[in-house]
């Protein structure tokens, strides 16, 4: 009688024990693989749920900041993320004519489609990873399988209940913010005051660039030898992330000092959606393609709409030939983590890119005259092996021979772009111009201009460094 009762307790400690294994990994898929997204109108959300020292719900708008409210005390931080925006979808609204009581009506049936799917993969997670449970290090039976399973449907629906009972909706009337958006008040005035500037900038570009053009031909011999075809100018920019201004500017200096190429080393957006590209239409004037390689802002879908309403030409470990260069490029690997945008790269990654790319250089029959990639610290780190090497990133333009090779930042053409509102000093637009000699079958690098413009002054700096020896900075 003893040895039976002895039999039945450690069954039932047994099964509480299973109990609640399958619980802690219900709980853990849930927590892992609960995220789902779906479009709410021209909208993609992404919704998930994570543990959290308090209890909030979160709206987070890259990279602007986080909107979250205290709604219930239970450690579990609901976090909807605003990820993409569609073009198409946005323009749908406008040629519809829809009224605001049918977008409002349409989002809120997205809306309600995105909770159901979003509840619905939690409850089947729950039972997944409860029936995991239930047999983890022991025999399969149906049985166990069945008993898992309930125990994991029980656990998500039992923390969803909670949350329903404790969910309070006042707490939206005390929103909390951080990130740029907690400094929206104090930045208003300021971002007007930069708008004005810039706009006044707009309006005098054509003379900014019509002197940089007649400083050109007036002081550069090799520009007024360009109609013999026996050199090559590379326009040289990057780092323009959505500023409208940048991409007229652009233009302008390609019509005025008329490159032979537009390279372009990334991130010409911010926030990584195809609905920013709307700002930059005046690069679509540009009469030669422009070569760009992806930076850490540049998200997949942005980049398929610049080669699909651009005609950019996007390289990612491939080379092309263009009057006579040998262009290879490289695009940002993995340039966003959780679709947020990633800011940098870490040691291991950075070292696998680096012997990427040197495979690519030593496999290839004929060796690329330009290497252009996005993030300089690989750029530098591959000097030596290709004449001239292109970047951007850092918002810091420079030009400086290393290892008999020519590397050249363009620093931000756009001005760091949305995040310039927020800056006191202002930043100036970069590019930069290097200059080949085609000879023999062969282009050889003679130099690269830095070129700074001050939106304030409308005056620009020039400053050269040759491939052997800098020359000093030449200030108009």
């Amino acid at each position: 009688m003893r040895k039976n009762n002895d039999i039945e307790r450690n069954n039932n400690i047994s099964t509480a024990v299973y109990a609640l294994v399958s619980a802690t990994l219900a709980i853990a898929f849930v927590f892992m693989l609960g995220a789902s997204s779906r479009k709410v109108g021209p909208l993609e959300i992404r919704t998930a749920i994570h543990f959290t020292s308090h209890g909030r719900t979160e709206l987070s708008i890259n990279p602007f900041g986080r909107i979250s409210a205290h709604t219930h005390s239970l450690p579990v931080a609901i976090v909807l993320s605003v990820q993409d925006i569609s073009v198409s979808d946005a323009k749908a609204f406008v040629k519809k004519g829809w009224d605001l009581r049918k977008i409002a009506r349409k989002m809120k049936h997205d809306a309600m489609w995105l909770i159901s799917k979003f509840l619905f993969k939690l409850f089947l997670l729950g039972i997944i990873g409860g029936a995991f449970g239930a047999i983890l290090g022991r025999s399969i039976t149906l049985k166990r399988l069945m008993a898992g399973a309930a125990v994991g449907a029980a656990t998500p629906l039992l923390l969803l209940t909670i949350l329903a009972i404790q969910y309070n909706t006042t707490a939206f009337n005390n929103l909390e913010y951080s990130g740029a958006i907690n400094e929206s008040s104090d930045i208003l005035p300021q971002i007007q005051d930069t708008l004005e500037q810039g706009l006044a900038f707009r309006d005098r570009l054509d003379l900014v660039t019509e002197k940089l053009a007649s400083f050109y031909l007036k002081n550069d011999k090799h520009a007024k030898s360009r109609e013999t075809s026996e050199y090559i100018r590379v326009l040289h920019i990057s780092d323009m992330h959505n500023n409208p201004i940048a991409a007229e500017m652009v233009y302008k200096i390609y019509k005025t000092l008329a490159p032979d190429i537009v390279l372009n080393s990334g991130d010409i957006t911010d926030l990584g959606m195809p609905l920013e590209l709307n700002m930059m239409n005046s690069l679509k004037r540009l009469k030669e393609p422009m070569i760009f390689v992806s930076g850490n802002h540049d998200f997949p879908k942005a980049v398929e709409e610049l080669k699909k309403n651009f005609g950019a030409v996007v390289l990612d470990g491939n080379m092309i030939e263009v009057k006579g260069l040998r262009i290879l490029g490289f695009g940002s690997p993995s340039p966003f983590a959780g679709k947020s945008v990633k800011l940098s790269m870490h040691a291991k990654e950075s070292r696998a890119f680096r012997e990427r790319i040197q495979g690519v250089i030593r496999s290839a029959s004929k060796k690329p005259d330009i290497l252009i990639v996005h993030y300089p610290h690989i750029g530098r780190s591959l000097a030596g092996s290709v004449p001239v090497i292109l970047a951007g990133h850092t918002h810091n333009a420079y030009a400086q021979t290393l290892k008999n090779s020519l590397v050249v930042n363009a620093g931000t053409t756009g001005a760091a772009g949305a995040r310039y509102f927020l800056k006191v000093e202002k930043p100036k637009y970069t590019v930069a111009l290097i200059t080949f000699k085609k000879s023999g079958g062969h282009a050889t690098p003679l130099y690269a201009d830095i070129i700074s413009l001050n939106e304030r002054t409308g005056n620009f700096t020039l400053k050269r460094t040759s491939l052997k020896t800098p020359v000093k900075s030449v200030k108009r």
